[in-house]
Formats: structure tokens, sequence, C-alpha cells
């Protein structure tokens, strides 16, 4: 059995870059400069709280089309067109941690593990959050909570290792729900364990586009929770 309980929105706010910009000369007037974008290079490395180097987190750059992906050792390396840019780090079975670089110097970032209390930033890094978005409507899974729960009943596949121990628990999922309906950016932020947080992430991919959320009669893009409940219940 796996019961839906409900679905949350989250508060947060985001920070913008700034630009920086170097003054080159004019070629058709050499007394008028004109601005391009300076560019910061920026490496570092990703480590778990035991020092160890994580390798595979995906690196992305907020308000740029810039990525990143750390080696074997945990390294990346970065260009920016911002003097503040904002980096989003993620894992599997780590959280998800968005920071403000405010040193150019190299960055050395820690992740915790999902479910486990996170570590404080190095210097040079603040923690950014998401944005606080108010909704006049809450975004809703189409046709309503019957619906929601028939889809679970049709498509969840109970883990086989979770069977074997009568194992129940809940997963907590995050996700953005955008103006369309569709959920982006799903991640487990707390898991049970046993293939149940595998489960439910797959679960939440497969569920179809939601009803979005509504400001003013407009639809908005909103951050999400959902729980989802586990638990084995013995045949008749």
């Amino acid at each position: 059995m796996v019961q839906f309980l409900r679905c949350l929105v989250l508060p947060a706010c985001l920070a913008m870059p700034t630009l920086s910009f170097a003054a080159l000369p004019n070629p058709l007037n050499g007394s008028a400069p004109v601005t391009q974008p300076a560019s910061l290079t920026i490496t570092g490395r990703v480590v778990d709280r035991n020092g160890a180097p994580l390798a595979g987190v995906y690196i992305t750059m907020q308000s740029a089309s810039v990525t990143a992906t750390t080696n074997s050792a945990g390294s990346f390396l970065l260009s920016s067109d911002s003097t503040t840019p904002v980096l989003t780090f993620k894992r599997a079975g780590y959280q998800t941690q968005t920071v403000l670089l405010t040193s150019v110097q190299p960055v050395v970032l820690t992740m915790s593990e999902v479910g486990s209390a996170p570590v404080a930033l190095a210097a040079g890094m603040e923690a950014v959050n998401k944005p606080v978005v108010l909704a006049d409507v809450q975004p809703a899974f189409p046709g309503g909570v019957e619906a929601y729960r028939t889809f679970l009943q049709k498509n969840v596949h109970y883990p086989d290792a979770a069977k074997a121990r009568n194992f129940s628990g809940d997963v907590f999922v995050s996700f953005v729900v955008d103006e369309a309906g569709r959920l982006l950016d799903a991640e487990v932020i707390k898991g049970a364990g046993y293939g149940l947080d595998e489960e439910a992430l797959r679960l939440v991919r497969l569920m179809p586009w939601w009803t979005p959320a509504l400001l003013a009669g407009k639809p908005v893009r909103v951050p999400a929770t959902l729980r989802i409940r586990f638990g084995m219940q013995e045949q008749p």
C-alpha cells in the first residue's frame, strides 16, 4: 500500500548575480571605450564529510549555460562572466547545495548525504536558498487525491529489499512545478532506504503533468515537497 499525505510549498530566496565589465578600446573611436564581460575562472574540489573526493557531481551556474562535472579527484573548472557567481551542486544520494561565491580562491565544498545534517560552508561561500513563491492556488495532481492514489496503485513496484524485511517508511521528494505543470528537478530530500527512495523518485518522474499553481489567475512556477508513505499490507 502506498499512501499520499500532502504537497507543501517550500519557502526560499534567490540571489541574482551581477556582471563585471572590462573596458576595451573602441576600434572606431580611439578615445571611447566599449564594454565586454570580464571572464573569471573558478576551480575547486567537492568532497564528502570524511574528506574523500566525490566524482560525478553535476555543477550548474545560475543565469548561465555553463555546466561541469567533477572528475575522479573531485575537481572541477568553470568560467564565469559574473564576479559573484551562484553555483548548484547535485549528486545522487547527497543533498543539493546552491552557493554564492564571494571569493575567487579555489572552492572546497563538502556535500552531506541525504538525511544527514549539513556541513558548514567553507570561507568564500554563502548558502543560497530557493525562491519564495506565494500562489493563490497550489499545484495539484490532475484529477485530485483519488486519481493520485489510483496512479500509485497501478504503478508502484514495491522493492524486493523492503519486501524481504517487511519494511515500511516515508520518503520525501522535492521538485518544482513549472507554469505548464511539468515536474522538474525531482530529488529525494529524506529517504527510508531498502530501495524505497529510488522507487519514490521513479514514481514522481513517471507522473503526468500537474495542474500548475496560480497567482492572480496566471500560472506560476513553485517548489513543492511530496511525502510518499510505503507500507506492507497483508493479503486476505
